[in-house]
């Protein structure tokens, strides 16, 4: 877990998820076939709800659970 780290509304920056997001495989899939495990991510160039005061290198901060992203990345099949 990060401890003591700052993030702000930038596309640099994203938060990726410690457990992975388990989606069945598109059809026409075998019947036997597992749930699949898919690295999930966020990127915080759209987050909502974000500081209006408190700026880091002039974009506003990110609020640990206050602010929001608006979409999640990864779980989409290639």
């Amino acid at each position: 877990m990060a401890v003591n780290k700052i993030a702000r509304k930038s596309s640099k920056f994203r938060v990726v998820f410690m457990v992975p997001d388990f989606c069945w495989p598109p059809p026409p899939a075998p019947p036997q076939v597992p749930p699949i495990p898919f690295p999930l991510f966020a990127d915080l160039g759209g987050a909502k709800n974000v500081t209006k005061d408190v700026k880091i290198n002039r974009k506003p901060a990110f609020v640990f659970k206050a602010s929001k992203t608006n979409r999640t990345y990864g779980d989409e099949i290639a």
